[in-house]
């Protein structure tokens, strides 16, 4: 029996296209020389063949679904703070803030004079921290105005930080700043503006944090990486629990070639390595996912949906989660000089929302990636027989035509519950399984599946969209099936993203 759909109900999928000729198979960790550019700075050395001279740019155009807003000096880090994105300028002790709260109309709306040539920055309760290379003065002032203070930080090595240096923790009222070469986390108390304490037992060189499980862990990334060479001691991943005075949980070596950066999403644990990209079990540590064959970069952004890697030409990867292969690839240099990082900065906006940000040194824009409106994220959970259960749609729906939905894979005969969402969410339920779609409400169909026994069971729906629905209505979909031979006794499957075009 199918229940009848409300009116906005919108149902589609574009899955990932399937991976293209992107694979490289260095293995190695390649060798860093100094810019000629910015002396003190190392920088990853291509193949002769991928570098031009220097003065010589070399013209790419843009991909599809990728669009450059100018207007920047050797723009580097982003922090995304509501309706806004906050770029640094380097070489110019500038600030951007771009107003991104509609798509397609981003727009620089000011500019904020910084005491320093920032490397790193964010924004938290109304105030701009910002951050230069020397890492001995945590700099900060009102977005609204006023003058400049500073938190006095230890003296560091002149020596550049391959990464972040500045990670705020709103909700603690806590800044981690990252003092590279001296293995040190130093957290300052944002509002006393003194050093909190200082995290010294971490692996070697911490290049980047993150918060997970609800903000009461932290991740950092130790690369194990000091140029011009690859000869320290082996990155590692680590796991510090942020309620019990940073107490260390795991310390989970990242065999193989030097990691660069990592992202976390739903319990997953992303390292990204110059060959590719691994996955770990935040709890345990534990690896569940490789895909290799890759030449990336240093940055890395989840948004809750695909995982969004930078490669060493300058493009960036929608790489499934399920690390399955690369779905869609975007160049963005319109006028590059390939000289690492390509790259300076990225930063996804929520799934719903479908932009990623990134930062271009080397061309004076900002580059904004369109993600298709309709795709499909995460996983499913098994039912009877382990078969996971799989759900597609035929293309984004359009006013007044039919679009078609489809599930396989489940337990034939048994009542599937579609759920409809406004968002995308990660909550983990019993066994393996993710309730993908927020806010949490009353499925808004159920259907009995065809077919009998495991794995058979499926659905097939031509659904006609209203003339009504506007073009741009956003939904996320996923259905539950009753399942008493799975463990929590139900099966799931993947969700999907949707949008009206």
């Amino acid at each position: 029996m199918l229940a009848v759909l409300g009116k906005n109900s919108v149902l589609v999928s574009l899955l990932l296209a399937a991976a293209s000729g992107l694979a490289r198979a260095d293995s190695a960790c390649p060798s860093f020389v100094e810019s000629p550019l910015e002396p003190g700075v190392f920088c990853r050395a291509f193949p002769l063949e991928q570098r031009p001279a220097l003065g010589a740019p070399h013209a790419r155009s843009l991909s599809a679904g990728v669009r450059a807003l100018p207007g920047f000096l050797n723009p580097g880090a982003v922090f995304l703070a509501g309706g806004s994105l906050y770029v640094v300028n380097n070489g110019a002790s500038l600030v951007s803030e771009v107003d991104i709260a509609t798509p397609g109309q981003e727009a620089i709306i000011g500019t904020i004079s910084t005491p320093v040539n920032p490397v790193d920055l964010a924004v938290v309760n109304g105030t701009l921290y910002v951050i230069d290379q020397q890492r001995d003065k945590l700099h900060y002032r009102p977005l609204a105005g006023g003058s400049w203070a500073f938190v006095q930080l230890p003296a560091a090595a002149p020596r550049w930080s391959y990464g972040n240096v500045i990670f705020p923790h709103a909700s603690l009222g806590k800044m981690f700043v990252l003092h590279f070469w001296e293995n040190t986390i130093h957290v300052v108390d944002l509002a006393t503006k003194q050093i909190d304490t200082s995290i010294t037992n971490v692996h070697h060189l911490p290049d980047r944090v993150r918060f997970a499980s609800g903000g009461t862990r932290m991740l950092v990334l130790c690369v194990g990486l000091d140029a011009p060479s690859c000869t320290a001691t082996g990155p590692h991943w680590e796991l510090f629990d942020l309620a019990s005075g940073y107490q260390k949980l795991l310390e989970v070596p990242v065999n193989g070639d030097c990691a660069e950066t990592l992202a976390e999403q739903g319990g997953d644990v992303f390292v990204v390595r110059d060959s590719g990209v691994l996955s770990f079990d935040l709890t345990s540590g534990a690896p569940q996912g490789a895909l290799g064959g890759l030449g990336l970069g240093r940055h890395a952004e989840h948004n809750g949906a695909a995982l969004f890697v930078q490669d060493d030409t300058g493009a960036v990867l929608a790489v499934d989660p399920a690390l399955s292969g690369v779905g869609l690839s975007y160049g963005l240099l319109a006028n590059p000089q390939i000289w690492y990082p390509p790259l300076e900065e990225m930063a996804a906006a929520a799934a719903v929302d479908g932009r990623v940000f990134v930062a271009n040194r080397n061309d004076g824009c900002l580059s904004i990636i369109d993600w298709p409106a309709c795709f499909a994220y995460g996983s499913g959970c098994p039912g009877s027989g382990g078969s996971v259960p799989l759900l597609a749609g035929g293309g984004c729906p359009a006013a007044g035509q039919s679009f078609s939905l489809a599930l396989s894979g489940g337990l034939g005969g048994a009542p599937a519950f579609l759920f409809l969402g406004t968002g995308t969410a990660f909550l983990p339920l019993a066994g393996e399984c993710v309730f993908l779609l927020a806010p949490v409400q009353p499925p808004a169909a159920v259907i009995v599946l065809s077919g009998a026994g495991p794995g058979a069971g499926a659905f097939a729906l031509d659904i006609p969209v209203p003339a009504a629905v506007p073009p741009g209505y956003k939904a996320a979909l996923q259905v539950l099936i009753a399942d008493p031979g799975a463990v929590p006794g139900y099966a799931a499957s993947n969700a999907l993203h949707l949008a009206t075009q």
